[in-house]
This record gives structure tokens, sequence and C-alpha cells, in this order.
């Protein structure tokens, strides 16, 4: 459907820590069975921040715009699919999937990926797994996009960046408007601001996650340590960030 795409399947990257060698090995193992080529990329280690890393968080933009601060996962997580968005960038890639090490494609992904309706002409970003059946999936057209998969938007926020497809022009926006960072890497995708990228999704989901420990929820340090007057600060922010998102979304067009 969009012709500024080629016919073939785009590449698909598989972010994964350098350590998680269980995960590689499930990498290797569901790709090889679905048939499918894949390139592993070394994802931010939350374990192993540098300066350089911590440099691009920012405590006021994240209790602003998210209403609290970022762990040492979260960030982690974000900057290594921000890594991603810039490899599409500096490739010169119409378009990449992005899976996370923890999800596998099932039956007929590979066939999907090549389906020439999967990716509208106005199309960012395409989920591929929303966590939450409240995201409230809308479908395009009853007609599907290959096999029983249905091309969908969403009548809210759909979360989770397991498995995504994102066009060029969609990670030049959200490259953009990321730093510093202060947002999840769903959040900075799929919410309608800061990038305010054009959403789709395919239902039911053509992946699925599966049960492995949380990288993101390991008890670390903070991020940014603060003083008791910045503390409250950041609290006034929040505050104002609260109103400032119910206004949001009260301007907010209906789809």
């Amino acid at each position: 459907m969009n012709p500024h795409l080629p016919a073939e399947a785009p590449p698909i990257f598989v972010v994964s820590l350098e350590r998680a060698g269980d995960r590689k090995a499930f990498v290797h193992r569901v790709f090889h069975e679905a048939g499918l080529e894949y390139e592993i990329v070394p994802a931010v280690d939350a374990k192993a921040l540098g300066a350089a890393e911590l440099a691009t968080y920012s405590s006021r933009r994240a209790v602003f715009e998210y209403g609290r601060e970022l762990s040492r996962g979260v960030l982690a997580c974000s900057l290594s699919h921000l890594r991603v968005l810039q490899r599409i960038i500096d490739e010169g890639l119409e378009a990449a999937v992005v899976f996370e090490d923890d999800t596998r494609p099932l039956p007929g992904f590979g066939d999907l990926l090549t389906a020439p309706k999967l990716v509208p002409d106005d199309c960012d970003v395409l989920t591929f797994h929303s966590l939450y059946d409240w995201a409230s999936a809308i479908p395009v057209s009853d007609e599907p996009v290959s096999g029983d998969f249905t091309l969908c938007r969403y009548g809210r926020t759909p979360m989770g960046t397991q498995a995504y497809l994102i066009t060029r022009r969609g990670a030049e926006r959200v490259l953009e408007v990321a730093f510093p960072v202060g947002l999840p890497s769903d959040e900075i995708l799929f919410r309608p601001r800061p990038a305010a990228l054009e959403v789709y999704g395919v239902e039911p989901s053509p992946v699925a996650q599966e049960d492995f420990p949380s990288e993101i929820d390991v008890p670390a340090p903070p991020v940014a340590e603060h003083s008791q007057l910045a503390r409250l600060a950041l609290q006034t922010l929040a505050i104002s960030g609260r109103a400032w998102q119910r206004v949001e979304r009260r301007r907010r067009p209906a789809r």
C-alpha cells in the first residue's frame, strides 16, 4: 500500500543485552524455526550506564511528561530503541522491524511482512503487539492484510515495544523529539505527544511474548539524585504536567 517501501520484507533487529545468554538462545531458536533472518543489536545495559548515557536523561522532562522519574532499566530500554532508530537513519533504510528478545514471531509473520497492504501511506509506526485490550483496536477494514491478520488503529494508546515496524519518517521524527530522554520507549513511539506519529497495529497479534525475568524491574539506584529543594520543585512540576495532560486529552481530536 505504501509506495515508498520496498516490496521485500524490511530487516529485523532484535534488541538484546550482551550478557543475556538465555534470551539470545531463545532468539536464535525461534527465528530459525520461523525461517526469518534477523540481526541482534546490543542493548544498553542498565547495570553499566556510563556518563554519556546518563547525560541524555532529564528528570524535569520525565516528571512533567511521564509523571515520575525513569528507572535505570526504563532509561536503558529507551536508549536501546533509540539506538536502533538511529541505525535506520544512518543506513538509509526505508523501514525496519524491531523485536525485543523475549518475543517470538508466530506462524504467518513472515508472510505478513511482505503483504502489500500492511503499511498504509500515512503510517509511521505499526505495532505487532499491544499489551492491553483497553487500547481498543479499531479495524481499518474487514479485509485481512494477510491470513487472519487485520490492520487496525487504536482508541487509546497501545503500550509495549515488544515488536513493531517503523518507517524512516517515523524514526526521524522520534529522534527529533526524544532527547533529552524522559519517556519510556512505548510512550515516545505511541502516545500522541511529543512525536505525534501515525500509529497502526495488527490484530490478532502475530507475535507472542515469553515469560522471562524482567531486566527493567531489577532493583538499582535511581538515575539521578536530588536535593530536598529540587525534589519539591520536581513534585510541583509533576502536578503541572498532570494538568497539562488533562488539557491535551480534551483537545485531542477523536479518530
